[in-house]
């Protein structure tokens, strides 16, 4: 395997994660034509056409070492269309090209890449059982409870009654991004034949559905939208 996604803790965690298991040293790399820097540039996003620059590189022998190292921060704001076109790049990857992606939460990257990396958590709280299962409850009362006792019962949420300002901005999206886990992978583990239920209810077309009304409501909490009134709206729109 020679393509890594390095999921959860903060940038620098990741960043030290990276060194860690590259023995490279990020901040040492300015000069070397042998490594690339894929960060989100135009509309906080990276586009195909950063993508395009990868597969230039890649067609190229190693100039200085053995290997060639590509590191794309915040991959998770890749577009479709770049993630497409990684995902071709990642089926056919030189022997000489190392890939490292790093992102907050992987729920955005598309199942086909997921499959194509090994995956360093960093976040142990998305991979516990036990979190992962408290976290499909509260998703599970919400969207069987009318309008009116899903906004009494996020009232009664500790996220909304412990933290204020910029903290509980930051609370509800680790609840988002933990959410958008959740679904992901219950999506992928349980669902098996488009159309059929899975064992919680929801078909393929419900779990596309919410996991898209997480990513937009995480839009409108980056837009710096008033953090209470976000969540409610999601709760609401469910």
């Amino acid at each position: 395997m020679r393509s890594f996604l390095i999921v959860g803790g903060s940038s620098e965690e990741r960043i030290k994660k990276f060194e860690e298991f590259s023995n490279i040293r990020f901040n040492h790399q300015e000069n070397n034509p042998d490594f690339l820097h894929i960060f989100p540039e135009e509309k906080d996003s990276i586009s195909i056409n950063q993508i395009r620059e990868v597969q230039k590189l890649i067609l190229l022998k190693p100039f200085t070492g053995d290997s060639i190292n590509i590191i794309i921060s915040e991959a998770d704001k890749l577009t479709t269309d770049a993630q497409s076109a990684l995902l071709k790049i990642l089926e056919e990857t030189p022997s000489s090209v190392f890939f490292y992606l790093l992102c907050p939460n992987s729920a955005n990257l598309l199942p086909t890449i997921l499959s194509r990396v090994q995956i360093i958590n960093l976040t142990t709280d998305l991979a516990s059982t036990e979190n992962n299962e408290e976290i499909f409850k509260i998703f599970s009362d919400l969207i069987s409870s009318g309008p009116g006792k899903r906004l009494a019962y996020i009232e009664n949420l500790g996220i909304l009654k412990e933290n204020k300002g910029a903290d509980l901005r930051i609370s509800i999206d680790n609840w988002f991004n933990n959410l958008q886990f959740v679904l992901r992978n219950s999506l992928l583990e349980k669902y098996t034949i488009p159309g059929k239920k899975t064992s919680s209810g929801l078909s393929f077309k419900n779990y596309f559905s919410y996991i898209s009304l997480i990513t937009k409501f995480k839009k409108y909490l980056s837009a710096n939208c008033n953090t209470k009134l976000v969540f409610e709206c999601f709760v609401l729109e469910l």
